[in-house]
């Protein structure tokens, strides 16, 4: 099996699927919701004490992540996926220098 690599410039939103292979049928965000038993702001506050566990502070007393920016901004570009039995949600870090991705376990 051969491995490729593809480069896309400028994507701004990358989406993700779960897929039921049984009914092959794609489950919607709400519908992992629902079934993990999570609304918006359970997501939020995991991501935020996420956010606060890997804060960090420099010398000038400036912190690194910019949380409120990465929480305001938290439902523009985020994927939703299953890894065994847990659901996770995949988002962006804003920071100070350069932005990254991080994920936590939502249930």
């Amino acid at each position: 099996m051969g491995l490729f690599f593809l480069s896309i410039p400028l994507i701004k939103n990358i989406k993700g699927y779960v897929i039921d292979i049984k009914k092959g049928k794609i489950i919607t965000n709400e519908e992992l919701l629902n079934k993990y038993n999570l609304s918006e702001e359970d997501i939020k506050n995991k991501v935020s004490t996420k956010l606060d566990e890997s804060q960090s502070t420099l010398e000038d007393g400036t912190e690194v992540i910019n949380k409120e920016e990465t929480l305001n901004n938290l439902f523009e570009n985020y994927t939703l996926y299953i890894d065994g039995s847990n659901l996770y949600i995949s988002y962006i870090v804003k920071s100070n220098f350069v932005n990254y991705n991080d994920n936590v376990v939502l249930n």
